[in-house]
């Protein structure tokens, strides 16, 4: 759960006070020196009384309360802080207000330009949230002329390449992480751990994903960890849940995501790379004919009207 700075205070006093009579029990010192110390180390480091006990810091010497709280300042609370900025400005501007009229738009789209850093001619509707987690943030790139429909949700705790023109439609999830329980995850049982311990980044594994030119995820569709690329001039369906690697210019839909048919025939393919873009970013004839083989083929075409009567 989110809590504001203003928040954090009042909980701070509260909880602080109620777990300084908790330790003050089965402590020489009483409870308002507790007290005392908990908001010490909550005002200094950023620590909450319920970590002030799952440290134990009440059995730590001075030396080894600085210690600890600055390694949790530096693991915890410095991105803390930035995931603040980040929330704070979400909360702003994917307000409903900024789609009133186009000038409310134009700064919506400049603002979201500015923070993070994007090409031009951005386009956001409202409730867009882009966000890291876990404290992790991969490198978030977003070339010329791209949409981000209303409702959709952007990971960018892992890398994340959105090329020129492509489209996210509304209420659209891209997810760039995941999770591996083998390594150890924070719960909030009440057992002694060591800050150098408690680090939740442990079990999340980035996992990069490049949405290619021109590509288009339809509403409601979800792009799970893991999925390398978005090929280029692709069609996710709407509802979609995409596993695996979307060849370019290809059309999937279903959950999980199957290739149900191509934009267009290599050969259309090729004339349309030779007219839009450059040598070097084109995708060799030999490429676009191996996939169009691999998923369109006769008997392909017919399991694929099979697949599509469900």
């Amino acid at each position: 759960m989110y809590h504001s700075e203003t928040q954090r205070f009042f909980l701070a006093l509260y909880y602080g006070w109620q777990h300084a009579g908790d330790l003050a029990k089965t402590n020489p010192h009483s409870r308002l020196w507790f007290y005392f110390d908990i908001l010490h180390y909550f005002f200094k480091y950023g620590l909450g009384s319920h970590r002030y006990i799952l440290y134990q810091f009440d059995k730590k010497t001075k030396e080894e309360k600085e210690s600890a709280g600055r390694m949790f300042y530096k693991k915890v609370f410095v991105g803390r802080k930035e995931a603040d900025k980040q929330r704070k400005f979400i909360a702003k501007w994917s307000n409903i207000k900024y789609q009133t009229t186009s000038w409310q738009q134009h700064r919506r789209n400049v603002a979201y330009r500015s923070f993070f850093k994007t090409g031009e001619d951005l386009y956001v509707e409202y409730d867009v949230t882009i966000y890291n987690y876990h404290r992790q943030k991969g490198n978030f790139i977003v070339g010329q002329k791209v949409f981000l429909g209303r409702a959709c949700d952007i990971d960018i705790t892992g890398d994340l390449t959105i090329k020129d023109g492509a489209a996210i439609s509304e209420g659209a999830k891209i997810l760039t992480h995941r999770h591996d329980s083998s390594e150890y995850l924070y719960t909030r049982e009440i057992e002694a751990v060591e800050v150098k311990d408690f680090d939740i980044t442990k079990s999340c594994i980035q996992t990069p994903l490049i949405i290619n030119e021109r590509a288009w995820i339809g509403a409601r569709a979800i792009v799970l960890p893991g999925v390398a690329e978005i090929g280029r001039l692709s069609i996710i369906g709407s509802g979609s849940v995409v596993e695996k690697k979307v060849p370019p210019y290809a059309i999937v839909k279903g959950n999980p995501a199957k290739v149900v048919g191509f934009r267009c025939t290599p050969e259309e393919a090729v004339a349309f790379e030779e007219a839009y873009f450059p040598p070097e970013r084109r995708i060799p004839y030999e490429v676009l004919k191996a996939n169009y083989d691999k998923y369109f083929n006769a008997e392909r075409r017919k399991e694929i009207r099979q697949w599509l009567k469900y």
